[in-house]
């Protein structure tokens, strides 16, 4: 017997002696398999899903644009001043000969201390003003509708001097009527508008002195 014990010895120091480990001796089948470790998340994971504190809002400036408004002189347009100190001063009746072409419409004059629009219209004719003036502004003349419009005694200074507002027919001027319109407005305009808005009216006939075209005058003898 105990050289059957130094046999079973004797292998194992051999294998010892040449570095070859004795076999391990396989797992038993009823061995439970080794569990699997999970991987826990890590703080860096967790950090980056729970939101970070936002540092608190200071007060933030509130700036207001203020757009540059047009001044009121430069965009507003001409109207009827809001008082009508203005007086018109026109014959109502012009007597010419009937065989006369044309009539001179004088006096004519307006009196107001601001800037003033003169309308005149007339019917069958139209009107004839030989003089100008760089401090009124005037729009049509030889026509049917003459508008003025500036400082009064630049207006009548221009209506009355010299060969002054005429007034021709086609081919008598009798029968004619003349409408004269006059307002005071905020700056010189000739926007035509204005003047049904006129609270100065006027209406002046042309009328024959009596003489018919087959008038005979009687020769006056000379002494």
């Amino acid at each position: 017997m105990f050289a059957l014990v130094a046999i079973q010895v004797a292998p194992s120091i051999a294998d010892v002696l040449n570095g070859n480990p004795a076999p391990e001796s396989s797992a038993s089948p009823d061995a439970a398999p080794a569990p699997s470790l999970t991987p826990e998340p890590t703080s860096s994971a967790s950090a980056s899903a729970s939101p970070s504190p936002s540092s608190p809002a200071g007060p933030s400036a509130s700036i207001t644009y203020l757009e540059n408004a047009p001044s009121e002189s430069a965009t507003a347009e001409p109207a009827l001043a809001d008082e009508q100190d203005i007086v018109l001063r026109v014959p109502t009746n012009f007597p010419v000969d009937p065989r006369a072409t044309s009539v001179r419409v004088s006096p004519l004059n307006v009196y107001s201390s601001g800037e003033v629009l003169l309308c005149l219209s007339t019917s069958g004719s139209r009107f004839w003003l030989s003089n100008t003036s760089d401090s009124v502004e005037m729009t049509g003349n030889s026509t049917s509708q003459l508008i003025l419009s500036g400082k009064a005694t630049a207006i009548n200074s221009l209506l009355n001097s010299g060969q002054g507002l005429r007034v021709g027919g086609n081919p008598r001027v009798q029968g004619a009527v003349v409408t004269s319109r006059a307002a005071v407005v905020t700056k010189p305009t000739l926007n035509t508008e204005l003047c049904a808005q006129a609270p100065k009216t006027i209406s002046s006939s042309i009328n024959p002195l009596g003489l018919g075209m087959n008038t005979v005058k009687n020769p006056v003898p000379i002494k």
